[in-house]
C-alpha cells in the first residue's frame, strides 16, 4: 500500500501533473514510521531506501513545461544529494540481511544510477544484489536476471548498458 501511494505522488495517474510531492512526501513519512517499528527488516528498509533513491530525482524529472525527463538526460546535479546518501546507506543495510527481496533488489538497482553523484556500493554488494536474486522472485520477470545484472554492473565497469554519468 505504501509503494502505491508513492507512485501515484512520483507518476500520478490522473490530472495535469506529473508530480503530486504531497503523496511521495506521505508515503516516504509513513515508511520512514513502519521502518522506525521494524528497523531489522530489511524489505522495509529496502523500501525506504527504494523511495528515497527515486524521489532524491523528482526536481530534475521534468522540464519547466512539465514534460518527462528520461533518466539518461536528467541534470544529476538537480538530485538530492542528502536522500541519495540516506537512501545507499539504507540500501546497503538492506542487502546485509538473510535474504534478497523485491524491494531490496529495486533499492539496489536504484542505487546503481544514484551511485554516479554519491557514495558508491561496494562491489561485493552490488554483485550480491545481482547474483543472489532468483530470476523467479515473485514480482520479478525472469528476465528481470540480465536487468539485474547489468544494473549492477553499471557503476563499477565500463561493460555498463545503463546510463552514463555526467
Amino acid at each position: 500500500m505504501l509503494y502505491l501511494i508513492f507512485n501515484e505522488g512520483y507518476t500520478a495517474s490522473s490530472g495535469s501533473a506529473l508530480l503530486r510531492t504531497d503523496l511521495a512526501h506521505e508515503a516516504i513519512r509513513l515508511t520512514r514510521t513502519v521502518h522506525a517499528q521494524l528497523p531489522e527488516g530489511d524489505e522495509v528498509t529496502g523500501l525506504l531506501a527504494l523511495m528515497l533513491l527515486t524521489h532524491a530525482r523528482r526536481e530534475a524529472r521534468t522540464t519547466p513545461g512539465g514534460d518527462l525527463v528520461p533518466l539518461a538526460e536528467q541534470d544529476r546535479k538537480r538530485w538530492d544529494r542528502a536522500l541519495i546518501d540516506e537512501g545507499l546507506a539504507l540500501t546497503r543495510a538492506a542487502l546485509a540481511g538473510p535474504a534478497l527481496g523485491p524491494y531490496q533488489l529495486q533499492a539496489a538497482i536504484a542505487a546503481t544510477h544514484a551511485a554516479a553523484i554519491g557514495a558508491p556500493l561496494r562491489r561485493a554488494e552490488a554483485r550480491r544484489a545481482g547474483s543472489d536474486a532468483a530470476p523467479g522472485m515473485p514480482g520479478t520477470p525472469c528476465a528481470g536476471a540480465t536487468v539485474r545484472r547489468q544494473a549492477c554492473r553499471g557503476p563499477f565497469s565500463s561493460e555498463s548498458a545503463g546510463p552514463r554519468r555526467r
